[in-house]
């Protein structure tokens, strides 16, 4: 162990020259850990003990994200509104969807007390059944849209804006990403 510092103080002796620690912080209560970045001279993160990868969630205010999962399940058959390509009434013959292109569309639900509003990816309208891999028969004699229900997986996060440098909170809020496990169209018409 002794030899161990003696190294270390070393290495640091000689970086002073060259290097300075921008920042350090108390230890943290839960962890007894201390946290520091080290800043080459002219800016450049060299090395650090964060509580999560700088390269990934750090942002250039000095803040990153801690994300913890606060609950996970499933929905099935959601209404998600009319299909954002199908949005306006029409006498259409017969509505194409492709999987391999995908367009938004926004999908509200509640998890107990907390409602979430997202967005999901679903299966795109296409013109011909050429590329199509789905197609929904309509009465061409009747104005009509496609109305979009899906099923999915959710995972709810409480997320922490923090500072880099004193693991401070500035903010909490809920989130949730979701990933799609079936979709839905139905032919609907205007009264």
């Amino acid at each position: 162990m002794k030899k161990k510092t003696i190294v270390w103080l070393l290495v640091v002796a000689i970086l002073s020259n060259f290097l300075c620690i921008a920042s350090a912080s108390e230890p943290d209560p839960n962890t007894g850990e201390s946290y520091y970045i080290l800043y080459s001279e002219d800016g450049e993160i060299l090395a650090y003990n964060m509580p999560t990868d700088l390269n990934q969630t750090r942002a250039e205010d000095g803040t990153y994200l801690k994300r913890t999962v606060i609950g996970t399940g499933q929905k099935f058959h959601i209404d998600c509104g009319y299909h954002p390509q199908t949005d306006i009434w029409r006498n259409a013959e017969r509505y194409y969807f492709t999987s391999s292109k995908t367009v938004s569309v926004g999908v509200s639900f509640a998890v107990g007390s907390k409602r979430f509003n997202t967005t999901l990816e679903i299966s795109a309208n296409v013109a011909s059944n050429v590329t199509a891999t789905m197609s929904y028969k309509a009465d061409q004699n009747r104005q009509s849209k496609i109305r979009v229900y899906s099923d999915f997986d959710y995972t709810v996060y409480r997320g922490e804006i923090r500072d880099i440098y004193t693991n401070q909170i500035y903010q909490t809020f809920e989130y949730v990403d979701l990933v799609k496990t079936g979709e839905f169209f139905k032919v609907e018409y205007k009264n």
